[in-house]
């Protein structure tokens, strides 16, 4: 399932709890998100849900991306879900 751009971090974990995923197997993500504070709370909307067995948070990741033409170098919060 993939977040819609305009979608808050709430709705896009409530959006994916709702689906009601099947775990079929075993799968491990990495995403990052913008702050400890986002991720704090979609790790804990996961694991509520049953959508994830354990959700590992890495504070002080540095993301390097280009988006719309430009180099963007922002801090983010790692995340192994």
């Amino acid at each position: 399932m993939c977040a819609n751009p305009s979608q808050s971090a709430a709705d896009a974990a409530a959006a994916a709890a709702a689906a009601q995923v099947p775990i079929t197997g075993v799968c491990v993500c990495y995403v990052t998100v913008p702050t400890d504070e986002v991720a704090d709370m979609l790790s804990g909307l996961l694991v509520e849900n049953g959508l994830a067995a354990c959700v590992n948070q890495i504070p002080g990741v540095t993301s390097t991306y280009i988006w719309e033409g430009k180099v963007n170098i922002l801090p983010n919060a790692g995340m192994y879900l």
